[in-house]
């Protein structure tokens, strides 16, 4: 198992730069996952539903 930490302030892109990178990684997105710890609310749960993360 592979581990990449992404990390930054509200707002920076993180969860572009993640939807981006998994997409030049070529994986299927069965064998990808994503844990947000996020101490504020956030919708970033829709966009990974829409790319099918």
């Amino acid at each position: 198992m592979k581990l990449i930490t992404v990390a930054g302030p509200p707002s920076s892109g993180k969860t572009s730069v993640i939807l981006k990178t998994i997409a030049q990684l070529k994986v299927p997105n069965d064998k990808v996952g994503v844990v947000k710890f996020d101490s504020l609310t956030s919708f970033d749960h829709l966009r990974y539903d829409e790319h099918g993360v």
